[in-house]
């Protein structure tokens, strides 16, 4: 027995797996670059156990936005990715941030992953700077972690152009809040970048 997948849904899917792929390739690089230092600061206390249980202790070094295209039918495919590595409670945190136009509808997406452990039904809750915070569905989960995505508005692109920045916010199934803050430092240029290819 045999089905045909529809092309919509076709072409959507190979976008998730070239996004996919995009946040692969660059997390070995950014992750390395993140990673805190292995020096004790002053008290003899590394930064997870200062931190208060359920608080990501930030990265200690400045985030990149990276920005790759791959060709498609319908032009090129074009993001720009961040991801942050935390510290809580003695692991890693991965979190990605890319922000993706499509090159059929040429609107920008955003396209979240959170690790895995987030409680799925609550979603993920988005905000920029001090705007009112939406929450938005995930799409899949996979070894990596959790996805979700969401179009995001052009004034919402020009709020994280101008430096304001992203924070994202899940649950885990103790119902601790699990909130991160991914910068918008260098975005502009980024995104600038990506827009002129």
């Amino acid at each position: 027995m045999s089905f045909s997948v529809p092309e919509k849904r076709s072409g959507r899917r190979i976008a998730w797996v070239v996004c996919l792929c995009f946040l692969v390739l660059s997390q070995g690089a950014i992750a390395q670059t993140l990673q805190p230092k292995t020096a004790l600061p002053s008290g003899g206390q590394t930064p997870a156990q200062r931190a208060p249980s359920g608080t990501p202790q930030a990265p200690q070094q400045t985030p990149q936005w990276v920005v790759g295209c791959t060709n498609a039918d319908s032009g090129l495919d074009c993001r720009a990715a961040q991801t942050l590595v935390y510290q809580q409670e003695g692991r890693n945190i991965q979190v990605s941030a890319v922000v993706r136009i499509a090159p059929d509808t040429k609107k920008p997406q955003l396209i979240l992953q959170v690790p895995l452990g987030v409680q799925l039904p609550v979603g993920i809750t988005i905000q920029f700077g001090k705007q009112q915070a939406k929450s938005i569905p995930f799409q899949s989960c996979n070894m990596n972690g959790c996805l979700a995505e969401y179009a995001v508005s052009q004034a919402e692109i020009t709020s994280l152009a101008k430096g304001t920045n992203l924070t994202l916010s899940v649950r885990t199934p103790d119902n601790t809040s699990l909130r991160v803050s991914v910068p918008a430092a260098g975005f502009a240029a980024a995104y600038a970048k990506m827009t002129a290819e």
